[in-house]
């Protein structure tokens, strides 16, 4: 039998929602939402919290990193100016009406190209005081958040045929989102209280960068000065004194931004030399997952070692020993030992035995 069917929906010119949609972004800053802003740190609530999630708050720091570029805009055209004028004057020994018309003429294109080097990174950098926009560690931060902002604003998926075991096929997230986003609403919360001049959110963002693992670059400088030989086994688990972290080499060889050569050398030596226990585990696990598969005999045995006792004795915090293979596959990183012995293992590998092996 045939049924009536009624489709009912808005349809709004797109030049007038447009339209409408600027007048509201405006009415909101024009009513204080900034300053509104400022008052809710300050309160004590938290960035996460459901209020500060609507449509308008997430986009503050973006506002306001445009806002400082806009006002440091001007220094900037001065040094562009400057430099011009010492060229001229300089190399082409131009003086008078003839450089003030040179510098003149030649402003806009030589801005123009300058200009397509400020990203939205060196923005954000620019909110920032300037030890922290100084600091390698906080660079590295920014650089990565802004990667995370990009992929969830242009709503990128990516496809892993790799994956073994059932899991979505697309990862509509950029891949570090999961680890990156806490970090991102406490970054925003700061922003937005330098920017009112307040002081809410210091302590937990002095916390975040005390946690900031060493950039690669930082850690080849140190290989190259012999001062990664000198740290322990401790000091690579802890971080001290130069903020090597074996969880850190980990995410960076996840990433590329280090070698497998590279890795191997630094924690290679930590896991040969450390003595497991249960509060280190989850790190020394998946650093013994990666180098089950070193061609050193010695450190191979000893990894493999310290996977099958690590999850016998339960001290994973993964709720799965599949979750650390399914991760490296989705990082496009493949554990070949690791695998083959999940698969062989089955589900007894996460089986505590009667006795310690």
């Amino acid at each position: 039998s045939t049924r009536a069917f009624a489709q009912f929906g808005l349809a709004w010119d797109r030049d007038e929602l447009c339209a409408s949609l600027d007048a509201r972004c405006s009415r909101m800053l024009a009513g204080g939402m900034i300053e509104e802003t400022k008052r809710v740190l300050e309160k004590g609530f938290p960035p996460g919290c459901p209020g500060l999630q609507g449509l308008g708050y997430r986009h503050v720091v973006e506002l306001l990193a445009d806002d400082a570029h806009n006002k440091g805009e001007g220094a900037i055209k001065a040094k562009v100016r400057g430099f011009i004028s010492a060229f001229y004057s300089g190399e082409l020994m131009m003086a008078g009406k003839a450089l003030s018309q040179k510098v003149a003429e030649r402003f806009s294109v030589v801005y123009a190209v300058l200009s397509e080097d400020v990203s939205l990174t060196t923005k954000i950098l620019r909110l920032l005081s300037n030890a922290d926009a100084a600091t390698p560690r906080v660079r590295a931060l920014v650089g990565d958040l802004v990667k995370v902002r990009n992929a969830i604003a242009h709503g990128r998926a990516v496809f892993r045929p790799k994956v073994t075991w059932p899991l979505p096929a697309f990862f509509p997230v950029h891949e570090g989102a999961e680890t990156l986003l806490p970090l991102l609403r406490i970054f925003a919360a700061r922003l937005i209280a330098r920017h009112c001049d307040a002081s809410a959110w210091a302590a937990e963002w002095d916390e975040i960068k005390a946690s900031l693992s060493a950039t690669p670059e930082d850690i080849r400088r140190l290989v190259a000065g012999g001062e990664l030989e000198k740290m322990t086994a401790r000091s690579l688990i802890s971080g001290n004194p130069h903020w090597v972290t074996v969880a850190g080499l980990v995410e960076q060889y996840y990433d590329g931004q280090i070698d497998f050569r590279l890795f191997e050398q630094i924690v290679g030596r930590c896991l040969l030399n450390v003595r497991l226990s249960e509060n280190i585990a989850d790190q020394m696990l998946v650093a013994a997952a990666i180098l089950a598969d070193s061609q050193n005999e010695q450190l191979s045995k000893r990894a493999k070692y310290i996977v099958k006792r690590v999850i016998a004795m339960r001290w994973e915090s993964s709720s799965d020993a599949k979750d650390l293979f399914r991760y490296a596959e989705i990082k496009g990183r493949t554990l070949t030992w690791y695998r083959a012995w999940l698969t062989r293992k089955g589900r007894r590998s996460v089986r505590k035995p009667d006795r310690p092996e």
